[in-house]
């Protein structure tokens, strides 16, 4: 199973961070993944004040007991 994924959102202003939030909604992922800041909207595409960045992880082989041990337990993903 692969699996890629966005963590957080920053909004920075010429490389400072102005805020940072956690975007998976209390959804925890196993660690052991690979990940990389995106530049998603660059200004002024989303404002002309601040970048928006996104924290990104990838798994290549998403462990897929960790999926099926969320579901049983009646948590959403």
């Amino acid at each position: 199973i692969c699996l890629i994924a966005d963590t957080h959102r920053r909004h920075q202003v010429g490389g400072r961070i102005t805020s940072e939030k956690e975007i998976l909604w209390g959804v925890s992922l196993p660690g052991h993944a690979r990940q990389w800041w995106w530049d998603l909207a660059p200004r002024p595409e989303v404002s002309r004040r601040y970048d928006v960045v996104h924290r990104v992880v990838g798994y290549v082989c998403f462990p897929k007991a960790a999926w099926h041990r969320r579901s049983r337990q009646g948590e959403r993903v």
